[in-house]
């Protein structure tokens, strides 16, 4: 994990709570009616009463926000599950699913084995007394039903399918758990890290307008089309997007061998998941692919770092841009070795 992410993922800081929204008194430009001591207005008995009742409301108001932070946070959904361990104060996530605790799904599975998981039921769910249920928009519908009907809060966070996707993602979780200043914070860090690799991207645009290709090729020929974080990630790396360039339309779609080999990507994503002999990868070790992207063209890039939607993904991009250099031959890099170090 990034020692960039680890550090600013340590902070456990609560945002403070707002007073709540009041209007101002009168319109522009005229005189509040509330007596001031600032304006040297001495308040009398009743400007003191209309005081002590302004800061009654505010603490009631105050008391009310506190409350409505979850403090039993349950996730159904590996994506919630991670960025429910980023953002979440201490104590507050009370169980994730399973799927978090493998290290071959999940980039934070050390940090879930140390709560409860589940296989996500209604009843496993339920029983963990939760006042939140965080989950993504494709969870079992029926299951979320239940829980809702059962009195459970439900909230779905959609898939990222751009790096936009994840800053807004990361602050919704932020702003339902009470940690919207540490969502922020996360967001802006992701942000800066992120440029220091798309700065050697940019350059390389201006310098050679035909980029080198990159792709994945997933289970069962499947190529993610240009609405997909991929996309985002190669780009930002300084590569072209295959699945865009073929015009695979939004979401991708299968490319046969034959297709493939007529018109190869210079450079192959590469999933953990394809090192245990699944014969929906097998395409991957044909001898005409072999020959047309070698091993020295293919990426290791842990599809953990970015199945789900988190900053995380910016290990992924910086291994693309330092694959890249080498593949170039290194000209106009020195950005991303600094972006790579870090």
């Amino acid at each position: 994990m990034s020692k960039w992410f680890s550090s600013i993922s340590g902070l456990r800081t609560v945002p403070p709570l707002s007073p709540g929204p009041f209007p101002p008194q009168g319109g522009q430009g005229e005189k509040s009616k509330l007596p001031s001591p600032l304006a040297g207005e001495g308040p009398g008995k009743g400007g003191k009463a209309a005081i002590s009742l302004l800061l009654l409301l505010l603490v009631s108001i105050t008391q009310v926000q506190a409350n409505d932070i979850p403090q039993r946070v349950v996730s159904m959904n590996l994506c919630t599950d991670q960025l429910a361990l980023m953002l979440a104060k201490t104590g507050q996530l009370k169980a994730v699913t399973w799927m978090a605790q493998d290290p071959s799904m999940s980039v934070m599975a050390e940090q879930a084995r140390q709560l409860p998981a589940h296989r996500g039921t209604a009843e496993e769910v339920y029983s963990l007394s939760s006042d939140l249920v965080l989950t993504g928009t494709y969870t079992n519908q029926a299951t979320l039903d239940m829980l809702k009907h059962l009195g459970r809060r439900v909230v779905a966070i959609p898939p990222a399918f751009s790096f936009a996707d994840i800053r807004k993602n990361m602050q919704q979780v932020g702003d339902v758990l009470g940690q919207s200043v540490l969502a922020a914070e996360l967001v802006a860090a992701f942000d800066k890290h992120l440029s220091r690799v798309k700065i050697s991207s940019d350059k390389k645009n201006i310098l050679d307008s035909k980029r080198l290709s990159a792709t994945s090729y997933g289970a069962n020929l499947y190529m993610q089309g240009a609405n997909s974080l991929e996309k985002d990630m190669v780009e930002s790396a300084g590569f072209a997007h295959y699945g865009t360039q073929s015009q695979l339309g939004d979401y991708g779609g299968r490319v046969s061998l034959e297709q493939l080999v007529m018109s190869p990507p210079d450079v192959l994503l590469m999933s953990n998941y394809q090192q245990h002999e699944v014969r929906a990868y097998q395409h991957l070790v044909h001898p005409a692919l072999d020959k047309l992207v070698p091993a020295r063209q293919r990426a290791d890039t842990q599809p953990r770092n970015w199945t789900c939607g988190t900053p995380l993904v910016l290990e992924t991009v910086a291994k693309l841009a330092e694959l890249r250099k080498k593949l170039e031959g290194g000209n106009n890099m020195d950005v991303v070795d600094e972006a790579v170090r870090q």
